[in-house]
């Protein structure tokens, strides 16, 4: 009976209510109980609408659904009440939530879209820091792995010096050209860069030391080695030539060694001087065949340098050289001879005019050995020689003595 009542009423009620019963069987359930309990209430189903018995106890099924009704319509006025009291504010709140809705519906993706690209612009930038991380670990595990190679290379600076001190030159040369080699192959590279300006520094000292070593007293042999190694590329500086750079090298190392020479032989003619205090004469011989034997020798070693090994160079250019070199030494030791020949008197008093004569006919034969020493080379200081001595006033030598000499030395030929 309940669940008649309940499919009847039902359909009176609202979709949603109707709904719910259908799919909760235990509200369908209550609200069926409850029915029979309504049903079963004889007051509830009495017919008499109005009693007037003060007696009656309990409310007719009519005078509930009244009450009721009129408790709705007082909680709907006040709703309305409360309502017209707050419109401004549900207004408000309602532009607001528009407000928020268009917000989000707008600005949502373009949001979304941001956040996803800051994040992938983040990885990218976290991988890229990751690939530079792990390089730079990579680098240095390679630079441990090789630390004994990384330390030679930084030693060979030094190791050039050292191979200078002890005279192996040709193994500093070596090192050099290895530096040079890294530096071209690694050419961003400042470690190699300042290694080569270290080992250039090295090999600069090393330059500065062979052309000193030129001023001593060396054989041949020695002297070509030195120059054989000067004469490597780049090794002595030079002044540019625009026709051949190689002829200008060339030149450099000509005048370095004509400088070298004529230090050398002044340095041992100076050495000469006690001899002054004692006999002029024998100084003033001493004197002319240091210069036939180191000028005859400088000139032999000069051809064996620069005129005989293929190397480029200017036969003008040369016998200016030897011209300027000669003569310098030729003036020079004129002017010694007329400071102290004039004065073998003076230096010789226990000798007699026969040993006086034979001395001096001693120094005249050395100055013309001189002369003959230097034409074997094709350079003619003869006649500069006897102008300055026997014709330029005063005369130093008589013209006859000169030719007296000169004829010796023609019978000792034949």
């Amino acid at each position: 009976m309940s669940s008649i009542l309940l499919d009847t009423l039902k359909d009176g009620l609202d979709p949603g209510l109707a709904g719910m019963l259908e799919k909760d069987p235990e509200l369908k359930k209550d609200t069926q109980q409850y029915l029979e309990e309504l049903l079963v209430n004889s007051e509830l189903l009495s017919t008499e609408m109005f009693t007037s018995s003060t007696e009656t106890k309990g409310k007719n099924l009519v005078e509930e659904i009244a009450e009721l009704d009129h408790q709705s319509r007082q909680i709907e006025l006040q709703l309305a009440t409360i309502a017209n009291e707050n419109r401004d504010l549900i207004v408000g709140v309602t532009e607001d939530v528009k407000l928020v809705h268009n917000t989000i519906g707008e600005d949502l993706n373009k949001n979304i879209a941001a956040m996803k690209q800051g994040f992938e612009n983040k990885i990218a930038v976290d991988n890229k820091a990751v690939k530079k991380v792990s390089q730079a670990i990579s680098a240095n595990n390679s630079i441990l792995h090789n630390m004994d190679s990384i330390l030679d290379i930084y030693e060979l600076p030094t190791l050039c010096g050292l191979c200078i001190m002890q005279g192996n030159y040709q193994e500093a040369l070596e090192i050099s050209t290895s530096v040079k080699m890294l530096t071209v192959k690694f050419p961003n590279s400042k470690t190699f860069k300042q290694l080569q300006t270290q080992v250039d520094n090295e090999l600069k000292l090393m330059v500065r030391g062979l052309i000193k070593l030129l001023n001593t007293n060396l054989k041949q042999s020695n002297i070509l080695k030195i120059f054989q190694i000067l004469n490597r590329p780049n090794l002595v500086t030079s002044e540019e030539d625009e026709n051949d750079q190689t002829i200008s090298g060339n030149k450099t190392l000509k005048l370095i060694y004509l400088n070298s020479r004529f230090k050398f032989i002044m340095n041992e003619v100076a050495s000469l001087q006690p001899l002054l205090k004692l006999k002029k004469l024998t100084y003033l011989k001493r004197y002319i065949e240091i210069y036939r034997e180191h000028l005859y020798n400088s000139l032999s070693i000069y051809h064996a340098i620069f005129l005989s090994t293929g190397l480029k160079s200017d036969t003008n250019d040369d016998k200016l050289l030897l011209h300027m070199y000669i003569k310098k030494l030729v003036y020079l030791m004129v002017e010694e001879l007329r400071t102290h020949l004039p004065k073998v008197q003076e230096g010789e008093n226990t000798a007699d005019e026969v040993e006086l004569n034979s001395l001096r006919d001693g120094v005249i034969l050395q100055v013309i050995y001189l002369c003959r020493s230097l034409s074997k080379y094709g350079l003619d200081f003869e006649s500069l020689i006897t102008w300055e001595l026997c014709v330029k006033e005063p005369s130093l030598i008589a013209q006859e003595d000169w030719a007296r000499n000169l004829a010796k030395l023609k019978k000792f030929k034949s």
